[in-house]
């Protein structure tokens, strides 16, 4: 995939990333409002996702939407406790 750098001020990132069928509706009608991405990328916060759908070929549908927080975790997965 892609991820284009946009001029400005603030130079955020378009990064443009497949999206299963199932998580695109839930994200589109509302029902989940956020989604966990690797972190192989320089995602920031403030720039850009394209989620296109994805189901082993690219469909038409698609949605774009802003970072707003980066939760980083270990490879071990979280700590409790």
């Amino acid at each position: 995939m892609k991820t284009v750098r946009r001029p400005g001020p603030t130079h955020r990132l378009v990064h443009t990333v497949k999206c299963w069928p199932e998580s695109l509706d839930d994200i589109g009608y509302g029902r989940k409002p956020f989604t966990v991405r690797r972190l192989d990328r320089d995602y920031r916060v403030g720039d850009v996702l394209l989620l296109r759908e994805w189901f082993g070929r690219y469909g038409s549908r698609w949605i774009v939407c802003t970072i707003s927080c980066i939760t980083r975790q270990s490879k071990d997965g979280p700590k409790i406790g």
